[in-house]
This record gives C-alpha cells, sequence and structure tokens, in this order.
C-alpha cells in the first residue's frame, strides 16, 4: 500500500480512480475486471489507483498489505486518511482525463456497471 502518494503525482493522461474498503463484497467482486483492464491497457497512458479511505484503524491497517496480495490486486492502492464524505456508495468508479476531469463514473457493482466501463474504456483508447 502506498500511503504517502498523491493522486496528483500520477502522470498518466487516464486514471481510473477505484474507491473501496476491505469488508465491501461488491468491492471485491469488482477487482478481477480492475485487474484484467490495468493489463489489457498496459501499453496506454492509464493508470488504475485504489483509494481506501474506510480501514484506517490499526486492526485494519495491518490486514490491509496482506487483502491487497490476497485479493491480487496488481494496481496501487491509497490509504487516505480523511473520509470522503461525498461518496455515499462503494465501490465507486472515476475516470479522469489528462485535465483531471471527470469523464466517466458509476456506483456499486453489477453486471451493467462492468459492461458499461469495459465499453467506455475501449471507445476512449
Amino acid at each position: 500500500t502506498e500511503i504517502n502518494t498523491r493522486i496528483l503525482d500520477f502522470k498518466q493522461d487516464i486514471l481510473l480512480i477505484d474507491f473501496w474498503y476491505m469488508s465491501c463484497h461488491p468491492c471485491i467482486k469488482s477487482f478481477p475486471l480492475l485487474n484484467n483492464l490495468k493489463s489489457k491497457y498496459s501499453n496506454e497512458s492509464f493508470e488504475i489507483i485504489g483509494v481506501n479511505s474506510i480501514d484506517n484503524n490499526p486492526k485494519n491497517k495491518k490486514q490491509l498489505k496482506k487483502f491487497i496480495t490476497n485479493n491480487g490486486l496488481n494496481y496501487p492502492s491509497l490509504l487516505i486518511t480523511k473520509p470522503i464524505n461525498y461518496l455515499n456508495s462503494y465501490p465507486t468508479v472515476v475516470i479522469l482525463n489528462k485535465k483531471r476531469e471527470i469523464i466517466y463514473s458509476h456506483t456499486g457493482y453489477s453486471e451493467y456497471n462492468e459492461k458499461s466501463l469495459q465499453k467506455f474504456l475501449e471507445n476512449l483508447f
């Protein structure tokens, strides 16, 4: 888990931000697709960044690295110490363009959301 990194430190043209936490089963269900997208678009100026603002207590912090390894996450995850009050559902996926404007977002996990995200990225690249 990269704790000191900021979103602004990533230089890729397209950033997909995945807001998740450890006990969120829909979040865990979304990891395989995100891992596949990270691999599929590895030649593009594209990065996926996991953001977790929930698992900040000492017990959860100790489990984070093992959780990330066990779930095979192949993208960096940031632990944010302040709550993100404007998120009302997890997982939430947001895609930012080079100007860091939101160009796509969805909340929750569903087959529809997976297909929608895949289609959006295919059209983008």
